[in-house]
């Protein structure tokens, strides 16, 4: 046995013996069979970036004290003291090869910090402890070493310990009670070092720690690697530094270290081969290039598999296995390969599988026990540049491999009742002769990985494409793709998606389904990562918005589309071809923000930092552009507001730029005029200017918040008081809002004290969106933050909500104590502390901080709501009219919609009760004119249906109805709202001026109510101007056109509907789209009863009103904006793909499937419809049809 002291210097020589061992084997390129380079040799460390994850930052945000090298990491001022550390980083940026270079250089002396330094291949950790991990990797044969000395070193506090985990997103061993996990947080090992490296976005669910992203490989990188390659040919260094640089898109490749390798080191084949611009066909020449002779059978094959042709599988299902299947599998026995894998010598001699030698012992199988020791080691004799190391995770039986060949009978995901090792140990044996052993052979075969496991994701891709490929309609490649993704998780595998959406044509649509629908939050917000996923797809899918993801490109322009500085040529190329291609086609793009990415402008055009340039977007609603460098010089700021100001409907522009905003022409003006563009300037954080378009002067204001990136929430409302050590009440007036502070509460030092409540906004406090809670509570800011007081203050915060009867609990507090640039860190505090009552929440409080409250939706009944009518006067030869019917928190700091249009009056204003039972929608439902002089424009919108995710997730908003004059009169307008058979009536004057009134602000073309955010409506449709989805949006721009165009609609002239879309002008346009003689819909005939031919009743026609028939629609095209279910009904009504294609494209599809199958005689009586509605499980929708 070992003393202590012992035992660590033998821990110590076992570590660096190891790790000299295993790095001084690798090959930097594991492709060419006599390689003349080490890796220490080649190797070019990317700078590092200790970033805040907290918030978007741009190169120009980060200090430069935050730019690491790699060797700063233990030694760092700014992480001297952290003992959890992530490292993030793109696919083939290096991330094991810096963790490898990093324990090298320990192993040298060269990093005196650090005394025990324990690199852990996390795939190969699984579900055993990091201690069994490191017992079985590094200790030799003899064991001198027990378990429990290794625990010893490890946790004696007198050794500055670290562990480096490589490879989070190969990790098998679980997350929520994970061994990671425990080491993460602290539970375990607590005084060590932990150096974690994963891929971006996918340790998002471990605790708070500093994170260093890798940087990209910039000039001077690449110019050092290449001067290691072709050190004795200076005009070769040269001629390849050009090639790369005169085409931007290998430039933008060779910012990710392993795609760089790959292209410096088949350089002169890329120069010979046709030039690309996706990273799929780029991928493919390499592979071509590595292994020539597999080309000519990529065509001859054509989409068979490799099985159905040699009876083994294919590469493409080995990868597929490896990687989609649930787990990390990254290498298999060499034997194993060798006997199932087709053209595997191929494979082998071309590099694209490598071959590394494992002399691993095994022990007892039927303990499951494996000893890794020195198989790790020996087997990274032909690592790639990325450091991918070989796991020893048993390969599967052919049997439960997922091939096109699978019993079709078999469950997706059935996994065999007995595994065999056969991938392992090579073995000719089954799995029973295999367990009936208990020992497997001591010395197993060689093992065989990818190349890198990109080009794995490549043939996984591949193998994706192709299972998609033999499903031939769209409800088997739905149902298909929704399964298998589940195991694809787009943090780690996001270039199978990118290349599968490029290897077959449909894949994008599925794929794009899939993401939203599963990583939309429940208050619609979609994470950055899976939007760019989305638009690396979209780009490689082609860029074309085809009838088929058309649904999928409307959701993602609802998002927020943030372009960055550091975002890639590849990845800004991927966002301007949706954005320009959705604002072409007519889609709404709600917001758009340029950060520090504007390098010019010029005959509105933007030209990006990558060169890739941003035409107008004319359907594009706001923008945000900022740069804080000073690049730009005063005719970019003119040429970027005129830029803005033909945008035709754009409604707010926000400019962050460090001078002051230029002068303006009178054109700019003009057009900021007509298109009624908001456009705020901000200097820094707190000086702020708005445009007056009349007069083309910018009036500064303070406190004016943007809509920004700013993590802060906006102080909305506050009030200020000198309070005396005799104590006092201060109220927030009109807010409910009151401290009551008792005498004596101050120290010494502050008998007198500047007192200050400020009420957050609501729409940037966390909640869960789906509770009746969200937006019905306050939240303040007391300051001075960090104010002590002797007596607790009672702070008393209302709410909006009823309450179950005799409910005193159920409500949750939580305080921060944050400065006022960071995000908030809440902390719940002791029920003790706070009491709820029906109308607020009273808190006591021993100091001043950032105060909020949650209350449990079990015990909600409702949210109690106003609900108003608004409208504004209009001349008296007027003939359009428009109302608003709202709604609004009942809050008295609520109802910022009324204060933000204060010339329209409010007609009526009645409480509505909102209740939480049955989670109904709220509709609001024009009711009649009386006496009808007036009529409605577009009454199959009618009524307008709010559903009850979008109560409970926003603050407000209003729904537009619009009249049109068909007579003389006064008269008022009656408008039912209700959630389900109990309604409330409000009405509404249709109120003209005199003719003596001279008010600018008459007419219907000046009557734009400013919305805080749109309502979804009833009946949606995939292109969404302005206004609510589907509804018929008229402007100020529009409206002197509106009544040509109801006099248009009311003679049936046009069939298609009426929508906004971009023009020269700004002025609404006609959209007509032939229909095909199969489809039978216009707008004139869904007014009406569809009759159904019943023989079985005597030949009499049984009809389905219209208000069924809409009812019906609403259900299945709004709470199902994906389409599956009216794609399924049209699949039962036996529509043919391409027909529902065509449907999709024309918006509410329901009711053209309908009326074409009444009309072809597929529907013939509505109980046969209401059958094939009950099959495919949409009863709700099916008891709309009487029996």
């Amino acid at each position: 046995m070992f003393a202590c002291k012992d035992k660590k210097l033998h821990l110590v020589k076992c570590l660096q013996r190891k790790i000299r061992i295993w790095h001084e084997a690798m090959s930097p390129v594991p492709w060419k069979k006599s390689c003349e380079w080490k890796s220490a040799e080649l190797f070019i460390g990317s700078g590092l970036i200790l970033v805040d994850t907290n918030r978007n930052q741009s190169l120009q945000d980060i200090d430069e004290k935050c730019k690491l090298e790699y060797t700063d990491i233990f030694n760092h001022e700014l992480l001297k003291s952290e003992y959890r550390i992530i490292v993030e980083g793109e696919p083939g940026s290096g991330k094991t090869m810096l963790a490898s270079q990093l324990a090298y250089d320990w192993a040298q002396g060269k990093i005196s910090d650090i005394d025990i330094l324990i690199l852990l291949p996390l795939r190969l950790v699984e579900k055993k402890t990091l201690i069994q991990a490191l017992y079985e990797l590094y200790t030799p044969q003899d064991r001198a070493l027990s378990l429990a000395d290794i625990q010893s070193v490890i946790t004696d506090e007198g050794n500055n310990c670290c562990f480096l985990l490589d490879g989070l997103e190969e990790y098998n061993g679980g997350r929520d009670a994970s061994e990671v996990t425990k080491v993460m947080k602290k539970s375990k090992y607590p005084n060590c070092k932990v150096v974690l490296t994963t891929r971006s976005n996918y340790a998002q669910g471990l605790p708070s720690c500093p994170t260093l992203k890798i940087g990209k490989f910039g000039k001077e990188q690449r110019n050092s690697y290449i001067g290691k390659v072709f050190r004795d040919d200076k005009d070769k260094q040269m001629k390849v530094q050009k090639t790369i640089e005169d085409n931007p898109f290998i430039l933008d490749l060779c910012r990710v270290p392993v795609l760089f390798v790959l292209t410096i080191h088949n350089i002169e084949s890329l120069e010979r081969t046709e030039k690309v611009a996706r990273i799929t066909p780029f991928v493919k020449n390499i592979i071509e290039m590595l292994c020539p002779s597999m080309s000519l059978e990529f065509k001859a094959n054509s989409g068979i598999p490799d099985k159905q042709i040699s009876g083994k599988l294919s590469l493409a299902e080995i990868a597929y296995n490896g990687l989609c299947r649930g787990f990390q599998q990254l290498s298999w026995q060499k034997n194993f390969i060798e006997m199932n894998v087709s053209n595997s010598e191929n494979w082998l001699d071309s590099g694209i599988l490598t071959v590394v030698d494992s002399n691993a012992a095994l022990v007892d199988t039927s303990d499951q026990n494996r000893t890794l020791s020195d198989s790790y080691w020996s087997s990274k004799s032909n690592t790639s540049l990325s450091g991918a190391a070989a796991t020893s995770a048993t390969c599967q039986n052919t049997e439960d491999m997922v091939s096109l060949n699978e019993d079709k009978k078999k469950p997706w995901f059935q996994s065999t009742a007995t595994k065999t090792f056969l991938g392992q140990a090579g073995s000719k044996m089954g799995s029973k002769e295999a367990y009936d052993t208990g020992f497997l052979a001591k010395h197993v075969s060689l093992e065989v990985k990818f190349l890198h496991k990109i080009i794995q994701e490549w043939f996984a891709a591949k193998q994706f494409a192709l299972m998609m490929s033999v499903l031939q309609t769209a409800k088997e490649q739905r149902k298909f793709a929704n399964e298998r993704l589940l195991w694809v998780d787009p943090a780690d595998l996001h270039y199978v998606l990118r290349f599968s959406c490029a290897l077959h044509p449909h894949c994008f649509h599925f794929i794009g389904e899939h993401l939203v629908e599963r990583y939309c939050s429940e208050n619609n917000i979609i994470p950055e990562f899976i939007m760019d996923c989305l638009f690396f797809c979209f780009a490689e899918s082609g860029g074309d918005i085809g009838p088929d993801v058309i649904g999928v490109i409307v959701k993602m322009c609802k998002q927020d589309i943030r372009v960055h500085s550091g975002d890639g040529r590849l990845l800004h190329q991927a966002k301007v071809s949706l954005l320009e291609m959705a604002s072409d086609s007519g889609i709404s793009i709600s917001k758009v923000y340029l950060d520090d990415v504007i390098v010019s402008v010029k005959n509105d055009v933007l030209t990006l930092n990558s060169v890739v340039t941003l035409k107008v977007l004319d359907t594009l609603t706001a923008i945000e552009v900022s740069r804080w460098d000073q690049r730009l010089e005063e005719v970019d700021y003119c040429n970027i507001v005129k830029y803005i100001s033909k945008c035709s409907l754009l409604e707010e522009a926000y400019l962050k730029f460090p001078s002051q905003p230029p002068s303006l022409d009178k054109s700019t003006l003009l057009y900021l005029k007509m298109n009624d563009v908001k456009v705020t300037w901000n200097i820094g954080s707190r000086v702020t200017q708005k445009l007056d378009v009349s007069t083309g002067t910018w009036m500064l204001s303070e406190g004016v918040q943007l809509f920004s990136t700013e993590q802060n929430p906006s102080h909305t409302l506050k009030t200020q008081q000198l309070i005396s050590y005799e104590g006092g009440i201060i109220a927030v007036p009109k807010t409910g809002v009151t401290l009551e502070i008792p005498s004596n509460a101050f120290l010494e030092e502050n008998k007198h004290c500047n007192i200050e409540i400020r009420l957050l906004d609501n729409s940037n406090i966390e909640g869960n969106v789906t509770s009746l809670f969200n937006n019905s509570t306050v939240a303040v800011e007391l300051l001075p933050n960090h104010l002590k007081l002797r007596q607790p203050a009672v702070l008393t915060l209302p709410h909006c909500l009823k309450l179950k009867h005799g409910t005193t609990y159920g409500a949750e507090v939580f305080i921060s104590h944050h400065e006022q640039n960071d995000k908030p860190e809440w902390k719940r505090q002791h029920p003790s502390t706070y009491q709820l009552n029906e109308k607020a929440c009273v808190i006591t409080l021993n100091e001043f901080c950032w105060v909020k409250y949650e209350i449990d939706d079990r015990i909600i009944e409702a949210k109690k709501l106003q609900v108003y009518t608004a409208s504004k006067k209009i001349s008296t030869n007027a003939k359009i009219f428009k109302l608003e019917v709202g709604y609004y928190p009942d809050l008295d700091s609520a109802g910022k919609l009324l204060k933000m249009n204060r010339n329209w009056e409010v007609a009526e204003q009645k409480p509505f009760l909102f209740l939480k039972d049955g989670r109904l929608p709220l509709q609001i439902q024009f009711n009649e004119v009386v006496p009808p002089v007036w009529e409605y424009c577009t009454p199959h919108d009618n009524p307008k249906v709010i559903s009850f995710q979008t109560i409970a997730s926003s603050t407000e908003s209003s729904c537009p109805f619009i009249l049109k004059r068909h007579n003389e009169g006064p008269s008022y307008c009656v408008f039912k709202i209700s959630q389900s058979k109990e309604y409330i009536e409000l009405t509404s004057p249709l109120q003209v001026e005199e003719a003596g009134d001279t008010r600018e602000d008459v007419g219907a073309e000046k009557s734009q109510f400013k919305p805080l955010c749109q309502v979804p409506s009833n009946m949606g449709s995939f292109e969404e101007p302005r206004g609510a989805v589907g509804e018929t949006v008229l402007t100020n721009r529009t409206c002197n056109a509106a009544e040509d165009i109801y006099e248009t609609v009311q003679h049936g002239t046009c069939e298609d509907r009426i929508q906004v879309g971009p023009s020269q002008y700004g002025l609404l346009q006609l959209h007509h789209t032939e229909l095909t003689q199969n489809f039978y819909w216009n707008s004139e005939r869904d007014k009406f009863p569809i009759t159904f031919d019943d023989d079985n009743v005597e030949g009499q026609g049984l009809s389905l009103s219209y208000s069924t028939l809409n009812k019906i629609a609403m259900k299945l095209d709004q709470e199902d904006p994906l389409g599956h279910d009216w794609k399924e009904l049209a699949d039962e009504l036996g529509f043919s793909m391409e027909e529902i294609l065509i449907i999709e494209r024309r918006g509410r599809p329901t009711i053209t499937v309908i009326h074409s199958a009444v009309k072809r005689g597929i529907l013939t009586c509505p109980r046969q419809l209401k059958k094939i509605l009950q099959k495919i499980h949409r009863f709700d929708a099916a008891a709309l049809i009487p029996d």
